[in-house]
């Protein structure tokens, strides 16, 4: 497994702002992989995804992993957004944990603006 982010920050300076990832299995079996937000994770994110209608729509993210394993050299792109109306201070940090059933393991550290100055 690799993810595309070179510094493991993701880093949100407003409102709005998204960040996407890319999973991509360079392994020879299939893999399936989660990610989630640790306890000690003070930035509310969501995920954003694609309805029916093609419109974008955003989910808070507890768990993700994708519907179907990835394929060998196949990439799943996760795009998220902090919502920064719900964090009271003027910033908040934390932690998220990409696993795979491989046995690889990623941390990503997070950092989102607050809309109090």
């Amino acid at each position: 497994m690799s993810v595309e982010k070179s510094d493991n920050l993701l880093e949100f300076h407003i409102e709005g702002d998204d960040i996407c990832l890319e999973i991509t299995n360079q392994s020879s079996d299939d893999m399936n992989f989660s990610l989630i937000p640790l306890e000690n994770n003070e930035v509310p994110l969501s995920l954003k995804l694609t309805n029916e209608n093609f419109q974008s729509i955003y989910e808070p993210l507890v768990n993700y992993s994708p519907k179907k394993p990835l394929q060998p050299g196949q990439t799943d792109k996760i795009c998220l957004t902090a919502r920064s109306k719900e964090i009271l201070d003027s910033q908040a940090t934390g932690l998220l944990k990409i696993t795979d059933n491989l046995g690889n393991q990623f941390y990503l550290n997070v950092w989102a603006k607050g809309l109090k100055e």
